[in-house]
């Protein structure tokens, strides 16, 4: 399993990340997806910490500061936003394709005004044989 990223969005908010996870034997491998914007050394504590499970096409942002817990999350496409102290994921706008090995994940991001200052962005992956990638550093970004 690989994982890559596109180029960050320009500053600001909202913002359309899109992040990219691969399998070698196809996107269908995948389990789920994991994004993680936060502060230097990737803890999901007071962060922006999302999860999509392309099986159910449900997407999650962690509801707690502590960054454990996901709530109920969202379908796809659905008139839900989804928020914590953080940042806000508009789901009518987020989307995810796959495509070959690839599955592209690209939620639409609201960060709060609390929320400053340069962050690390991070992406994991799960395949349907419960391997993870861990989260792995994709980049920077400031709100």
């Amino acid at each position: 399993m690989s994982l890559l990223r596109s180029g960050p969005p320009a500053s600001g908010s909202p913002q359309t990340f899109s992040f990219v996870a691969s399998s070698p034997v196809g996107a269908a491998n995948l389990a789920g997806v994991y994004m993680l914007i936060t502060v230097a050394g990737g803890s999901s504590a007071n962060s922006c910490y999302m999860k999509y499970l392309p099986g159910t096409n449900m997407f999650y942002l962690a509801a707690n500061d502590g960054g454990s817990d996901f709530g109920t999350g969202g379908l796809l496409g659905s008139t839900t936003t989804l928020s914590n102290t953080q940042c806000s994921v508009n789901l009518a706008t987020t989307t995810a394709a796959a495509s070959g090995n690839d599955l592209t994940v690209a939620p639409t991001v609201t960060f709060n005004a609390s929320f400053t200052g340069s962050k690390n962005v991070y992406l994991g992956a799960l395949d349907v044989h419960g391997e993870s990638s861990g989260n792995v550093k994709v980049g920077t970004w400031t709100p």
